[in-house]
């Protein structure tokens, strides 16, 4: 069964460039979501290696502006 780990970013400023960095570490977008603010969430996803041994590339994160939805939570 594949495992995979999963990240929020604020999609309201990324650019083609940020996307585009994110593929090339292994994400892939899994969904977009409005928050109450009206700003969109996008959902990221990558498969986590299979092997206990393999190592997980460390990514930079990208910067994104804190975002709250409904339920108090903090993007």
């Amino acid at each position: 069964m594949d495992k995979w780990e999963y990240k929020t970013i604020s999609a309201n400023l990324l650019q083609d460039s940020e996307l585009n960095k994110l593929g090339q570490q292994g994400w892939e977008m899994a969904g977009m979501s409005d928050s109450s603010n009206g700003s969109r969430i996008a959902v990221m996803k990558r498969k986590l290696p299979s092997s206990p041994t393999q190592a997980v590339q460390k990514t930079k994160p990208v910067q994104t502006p804190n975002i709250n939805d409904d339920f108090g939570i903090t993007f």
